[in-house]
């Protein structure tokens, strides 16, 4: 069962970032990137706060150690795919959240390192998931870079043939997520059981204030209201397919899993509701002179 788990998980994470480099590559807007200045303010603010408003969830709730390590996991993983789809829902700017989710998971193996040594800091002894040798950073850097880079150079040698895939495997990550989800579940049912109502509480107080960071960092960068959305939904939305492959594949952890798939599940809920509000509450209208966007 390890094995096909394993197998599984390291399939769905190319076919993630295979998918991802191909839209990157036939987006109409890829050379009006957004200026370098707020693209990095924006990924820093997540490298800064995201960890810091995990370490802060967990220590408040006192939830245990494993659920704790797993939330610490997740908030230090880059910009989860399914953001984009939050911010068309509304209507939002993809462009700049596409930007964003494939600018951080092109560095995301310097952030994370960069993260585990700040969780160090925060708890004055070493973090448990740190990546401790240069092969083990090695192996991450090959499931994210390479099939991203090879989505990339696909879209640009062969187009046509990067549009037809690029739907079949977003169809086939989001099939092979949910089987990933599923082996977990049958895995670990004992332990999701005894922790779900603890894990899914961590979850939402994690998630709701790093929605309201995310605004904030939104009101403080751009006026324009497709781009504040774009950039208010990168924060909560982590890419919970990469935190499983991390503790399952580099660091053989299936416990620590478990979480993610919590993690997963009430985002998907929290997300879809924070959507409705938004579209309730800021219609879309006429976009608003821009600071982020290119000039």
């Amino acid at each position: 069962m390890k094995l096909i788990l394993d197998t599984s998980i390291l399939i769905v994470t190319v076919m993630m970032m295979l998918a991802i480099g191909m839209q990157l590559a036939r987006e109409p807007n890829l050379t009006r990137a957004p200026r370098l200045g707020s693209l990095a303010l924006i990924l820093i603010l997540h490298m800064c706060l995201l960890p810091v408003i995990a370490w802060l969830t967990c220590r408040w709730l006192e939830i245990r150690p494993a659920l704790a390590i797993g939330l610490m996991v997740v908030a230090a993983c880059p910009v989860g795919d399914i953001s984009n789809f939050y911010v068309w829902l509304v209507r939002g700017n993809v462009w700049v959240s596409l930007w964003l989710n494939v600018v951080s998971c092109l560095f995301a193996v310097a952030s994370m390192a960069g993260i585990y040594h700040l969780y160090s800091w925060l708890s004055g002894s070493p973090f448990l998931m740190a990546l401790p040798t240069l092969g083990m950073v090695v192996r991450l850097l090959a499931l994210i870079v390479l099939p991203l880079s090879a989505g990339i150079l696909a879209g640009w040698r062969f187009p046509c043939a990067a549009d037809a895939l690029t739907p079949w495997l977003r169809r086939a990550t989001g099939a092979g997520i949910l089987w990933v989800v599923c082996l977990i579940v049958v895995m670990r049912w004992g332990q999701l059981r005894e922790e779900a109502a603890e894990a899914a509480l961590a979850s939402l107080v994690f998630l709701s204030l790093a929605t309201m960071t995310g605004v904030g960092a939104a009101l403080l960068v751009t006026r324009s209201r497709r781009e504040r959305i774009a950039i208010a939904f990168s924060f909560p939305v982590r890419n919970v397919g990469l935190a499983t492959a991390l503790v399952v594949i580099l660091m053989n952890q299936v416990g620590y899993a478990a979480f993610a798939v919590v993690y997963f599940v009430v985002e998907v809920f929290f997300m879809l509701a924070v959507a409705g509000i938004t579209a309730r509450i800021c219609p879309a209208g006429r976009e608003e002179t821009t600071r982020l966007g290119a000039s």
